[in-house]
């Protein structure tokens, strides 16, 4: 929801707020603030935004979320490749919509996880060298190159008629058809492989903190779309083959933001077809289902 200009909180209060944060105001400063607070409202970046909302949401959630942010880059400074904290401090600067925001939390969400674990990692690794996209995160783990793509879905306004339908129904272990969300699902994963080649291991991660409807512990759209792809014995269309080839796994998650926006992992479904023992172990370290 993006608040009318006369429901923000003046501009001082903002950059009183932004003060509070260690690491995050090293990165955006009050400079950088007052740029943004010169725009309107409609343009704000995400994090000017949260950093304006109205006191009462403010204490009860953009608070604890841009604390979970500051957390997170205390867990990654210096910790972290120059290159790497450098890639990241830009990400968090960079004049970018809400949705390339919240596709930069999930990042770091990934990069406070591997860090959390003392897995070096590369950002932005080109696997394919006839394309010019990249991959999100490249790790080794028990002697193997493990390729890291996030993807972070948004609510959509026909996600809401399944979410109402899986909070009516979340105490069974119902099995709800959301034939518009696992379209929608597939073709993100899609818009992913042509950053693959067919020799590598390559794991894709939903971040499902907006729609946890989708990626609940219990059958959801998100499983059922993969299942279809990664266990249907009949023909596949050229979607599904083409994921099927390329993507090993796939991993949806939540952000955590009393845990530095560690991710917490919703479920996971491996591609018998591509089976990998090495990323089998590295999600291992994921734990259990939330």
């Amino acid at each position: 929801m993006i608040h009318k200009e006369s429901e923000r909180v003046p501009n001082d209060i903002a950059i009183e707020r932004l003060r509070q944060f260690h690491h995050l105001s090293a990165i955006i400063d009050e400079k950088w603030l007052q740029t943004q607070l010169k725009k309107c409202v409609e343009k704000y970046s995400l994090i000017t935004g949260w950093l304006t909302t109205p006191e009462e949401e403010w204490k009860a959630f953009f608070h604890p979320l841009v604390n979970a942010l500051d957390q997170a880059l205390d867990v990654l400074k210096g910790k972290v490749s120059p290159n790497t904290w450098k890639k990241i401090t830009h990400k968090i600067r960079a004049a970018s919509d809400r949705a390339e925001t919240k596709g930069t939390l999930a990042e770091i969400s990934m990069a406070v996880f591997l860090t959390k674990h003392g897995i070096q990692f590369e950002m932005e690794k080109q696997l394919d060298p006839c394309s010019k996209k990249d991959v999100d995160f490249s790790i080794t783990y028990e002697g193997e190159e493990i390729h890291i793509e996030m993807q972070w879905l948004s609510e959509s306004k026909r996600s809401r008629v399944p979410s109402d339908i899986a909070l009516e129904f979340s105490p069974f272990e119902t099995q709800i058809d959301f034939p518009y969300e696992k379209r929608r699902i597939r073709n993100k994963i899609k818009d992913k492989c042509p950053k693959f080649t067919q020799e590598d291991i390559t794991l894709v991660a939903l971040d499902c903190t907006e729609v946890p409807e989708l990626g609940g512990k219990y059958p959801s759209a998100v499983y059922d779309a993969l299942r279809d792809i990664f266990h249907k014995k009949e023909s596949l269309d050229d979607t599904s083959t083409q994921i099927r080839s390329l993507v090993d796994g796939v991993i949806w998650f939540k952000l955590d933001i009393n845990n530095a926006l560690c991710p917490q992992k919703r479920g996971y479904i491996s591609n018998p077809h591509r089976d990998n023992q090495s990323l089998s172990n590295w999600l291992d370290l994921w734990g259990q289902e939330s």
